[in-house]
């Protein structure tokens, strides 16, 4: 749940070594609320082996915790 959560202000100083590396990279982020979320970022390749698209999944701690 995201509400209320500026999404925009979510600082990634390595943001454009993550969205260069052709390879699936984590970092967590920490909410002034004290929640925490996980910032996956997964390339998609096409039949060439080209990059095609980066998907970026922002998922909160608070959903893994509840599905273990």
């Amino acid at each position: 749940n995201f509400q209320g959560i500026d999404l925009q202000q979510l600082e990634d100083e390595n943001l454009d070594a993550r969205l260069s590396a052709m390879r699936t990279t984590m970092i967590t982020h920490q909410l002034p609320d004290g929640r925490r979320l996980l910032d996956l970022l997964e390339p998609a390749f096409g039949p060439t082996g080209q990059q095609v698209v980066l998907v970026r999944y922002l998922i909160s701690y608070d959903s893994i915790d509840a599905r273990m």
